[in-house]
């Protein structure tokens, strides 16, 4: 049975699939820069490492608290203005930074913005569609994400030819996008009724876990270091 879409739906379909692609789209077109960007910023390997650590690493710790917070706390639409914000300040800070310092601090504000956008478009299909056809959309997400990655890589070492911090502004742009129609046209969702006292206990569990595995993480990863390295002597 074909299903009509009101307007909202459809804008949350348009705000999910911007956050799907726009996510690996962005981050993948920094891969081919690298050459580019060390030499700009004169600067070596560790440091242009260092321009996908330090984007990945509150991308994936902020997504602890972000849901929550809008789940209870701000709503859907305060935090994913936040997110679209600080995503489109990141972006334009990067194709303006004069060292490599504010480079790296942008990446981090980036970071800090995809934390706040990619859970909570999640969320917001949701909120607005039903059960049978929350799996079509959510398909149709994996779809632009899985092109985005595709096409990042090409995309950014086209531009790298050109001029590297170009590919900023078109992180600036879906920013922007992603903000003006958040604010204009996207309503508030009603917030859970949730005890504030409960979410908090949840929400300490849930970084007590994330530490758990990290730590977990942390000592397979050094086992496998140090096997290898008695192996390796051993012969």
């Amino acid at each position: 049975m074909r299903m009509t879409m009101s307007w909202r739906k459809s804008l949350v379909v348009v705000i999910f699939g911007i956050a799907a692609f726009s996510g690996p789209f962005g981050g993948n077109m920094v891969l081919p820069l690298f050459r580019y960007i060390g030499n700009d910023f004169s600067v070596g390997q560790f440091y242009l490492g260092l321009t996908i650590t330090l984007y990945m690493m509150p991308f994936s710790i902020l997504q602890l608290f972000s849901g929550m917070l809008s789940d209870v706390f701000y709503g859907r639409r305060k935090t994913l203005l936040f997110g679209a914000a600080m995503y489109s300040l990141g972006a334009l800070s990067s194709y303006f930074s004069p060292s490599i310092a504010i480079f790296l601090l942008s990446r981090v504000l980036q970071g800090v913005g995809s934390a706040f956008i990619t859970p909570i478009s999640m969320a917001l299909v949701g909120d607005v569609f039903e059960a049978e056809v929350r799996g079509r959309v959510m398909g149709f997400g994996a779809l632009l994400t899985t092109l985005g990655a595709t096409l990042g890589p090409l995309v950014g070492g086209f531009m790298g030819l050109i001029y590297w911090r170009y590919v900023f502004l078109v992180m600036l742009l879906f920013g922007l996008i992603l903000f003006i129609l958040i604010y204009f046209f996207l309503p508030e969702q009603n917030l859970t009724h949730f005890n504030r006292k409960e979410a908090f206990r949840i929400l300490k569990y849930g970084i007590f876990n994330f530490l758990v595995i990290l730590i977990g993480f942390m000592g397979l990863t050094l086992f496998f270091t140090r096997l290898s390295i008695y192996t390796f002597l051993s012969n």
